[in-house]
């Protein structure tokens, strides 16, 4: 057994690898994964583009940052994405509650 609080009825598999939407056991099963890190990770898995990005951000020796904390790549892809769709401003938030924060104090400015 293990020591996860059992707050999940926690699969009977156990996941060894990825590699594009795909997860794999390890008694050699291959599963298409229709959870997606459960929306928070939705990018796929062993994407060599995002592989390159993270050794590139590991090099650096920051795996972290508060939100607050300005970095070359948050900025980087926050002009990515609002070229590519409404041209105004991101926001990138840990959770549904920061979002709705963040939402609150758009609406009041």
């Amino acid at each position: 057994m293990n020591n996860l609080l059992k707050t999940y009825k926690f699969s009977n598999f156990k996941v060894v690898k990825g590699n594009g939407c795909y997860l794999y056991t390890s008694d050699k099963r291959k599963l298409l994964d229709f959870s997606a890190g459960v929306a928070v990770n939705s990018l796929g898995y062993n994407h060599p583009v995002i592989k390159k990005s993270l050794k590139a951000q590991l090099k650096t020796g920051i795996t972290h940052l508060s939100g607050s904390q300005i970095h070359e790549f948050k900025t980087k892809l926050s002009k990515l994405l609002s070229d590519n769709s409404n041209r105004g401003d991101v926001f990138f938030s840990n959770s549904g509650a920061e979002s709705i924060e963040a939402a609150l104090k758009i609406a009041r400015n």
